[in-house]
């Protein structure tokens, strides 16, 4: 299924979000639609209006490219996403697809994708998930996702990806030393 997301300018003082879904397949002169594939797209293409922007937002994402690309690079390739750039923008959209999901009360489509989207290699799932839902209850802290997104992006100096023969598995809290 191919899908997309787009803005408008500014009209009448609000920006104008929308995305676009392809059908699925084509079956006795029909096209075909699979409503949890295109909710899921829906969700992501969505997620791109907010992700996007924060993601420029923070150039000195790039200096985690040598650290954490390598291990995950393959399989990023392998579903169009051959930078690092590229893989923080989906890594981020999916945080907010699995959590407009859960928003929505889609919970097990939520679940399912997070296990999919952890195997195809974006391991920090977990954390930034818990990071949008800190974000969620300090809104009068932090009014736009913008202004709360360096906390998000903090999510590769607190944790650890494991790798197993070249392969990432999870990233985990990085250790803290003990006190001496």
């Amino acid at each position: 299924m191919q899908g997309y997301n787009n803005s408008t300018p500014v009209i009448n003082g609000e920006k104008q979000i929308f995305n676009v879904a392809g059908p699925q397949g084509y079956k006795d002169g029909k096209f075909t639609f699979d409503p949890e594939k295109v909710r899921g797209l829906i969700y992501h293409e969505f997620g791109h209006s907010f992700s996007n922007p924060a993601v420029d937002s923070i150039p000195e994402l790039k200096k985690y490219e040598d650290q954490y690309f390598p291990p995950i690079s393959n399989r990023m390739s392998a579903i169009a996403y051959g930078s690092w750039g590229a893989t923080c923008y989906e890594l981020f959209n999916r945080t907010h697809e699995i959590r407009l999901m859960e928003l929505s009360g889609d919970t097990k489509l939520a679940k399912k994708a997070l296990a999919v989207y952890i195997e195809l290699g974006f391991v920090w799932l977990p954390y930034t998930l818990e990071k949008l839902a800190a974000f969620e209850r300090n809104r009068t802290k932090y009014p736009t996702q913008l202004s709360y997104f360096p906390n998000i992006a903090k999510v590769f100096d607190e944790t650890e990806m494991f790798v197993v023969d070249g392969y990432a598995i999870c990233a985990l809290p990085k250790l803290r030393k003990a006190p001496s």
